[in-house]
């Protein structure tokens, strides 16, 4: 965001970033349910928008060469959200894992052959390979993904912006009798200002402390 936005106004107020909670609580307020596809919006700004997550499966070939380039059918692709193509995604993965499951057998088998010891690979022969998950538990991974990376871009963005400015202090919790040896009295005159959080960044928003009075810190 911009210094001259809406969203450094209203964000540049907070003298700590917001925890992850907080993030995720502030760009749904309502808790409503959403998806992975809705942009991640904070204070009037998009921090993460996903349109869409293609996915693509090749398998390799009997001589082991993967041709990413294939459009035979050894690979598939599909899309979300919409599910366009998803279940022939779902067929080459259990197709690969089936080809895992035969390569198992032939290497137990050769490992049989020079130790000398027998195993039952029935079990094994017989298994039948199953995709392990859904792509709903996908989609609950890349709105947690989405969650992760909007809040991750707004600290950076926040420590970029705001690190190092000063702060001020509230004048009673912080107040020092004038002419102590700390005192910022001995060195201010009445009507100094101080910054106001980030006002390095934040034009036009200095307050006025009357130091001499209050001996507040800077």
């Amino acid at each position: 965001p911009s210094s001259q936005s809406e969203t450094w106004k209203s964000l540049s107020q907070d003298l700590t970033p917001l925890s992850l909670q907080e993030f995720i609580t502030a760009s749904n307020p309502t808790g409503r349910a959403t998806t992975f596809a809705e942009p991640i919006t904070v204070s009037h700004h998009v921090w993460c928008s996903i349109v869409s997550v293609d996915y693509y499966v090749w398998l390799r070939d009997s001589t082991g060469t993967l041709d990413i380039h294939a459009t035979s059918e050894r690979t598939a692709h599909g899309s979300m959200p919409g599910n366009t193509g998803m279940d022939a995604v779902q067929n080459m993965i259990v197709q690969g894992l089936d080809l895992i499951r035969k390569s198992l057998i032939a290497f137990c088998e050769d490992a049989m052959q020079v130790s000398m010891v027998t195993a039952d690979l029935v079990p094994l022969e017989n298994h039948i390979s199953c995709f392990p998950t859904t792509f709903n538990s996908f989609a609950d991974d890349l709105k947690r993904g989405a969650s992760l990376t909007a809040h991750s871009r707004y600290i950076t963005w926040f420590d970029n912006s705001f690190q190092g400015t000063k702060h001020s202090h509230d004048d009673e919790e912080y107040a020092m009798p004038a002419g102590s040896e700390d005192s910022p009295a001995d060195n201010c005159s009445a009507g100094d200002s101080i910054d106001h959080p980030h006002s390095d960044h934040n034009e036009g928003c200095r307050v006025s402390r009357r130091l001499a009075k209050s001996g507040a810190g800077v």
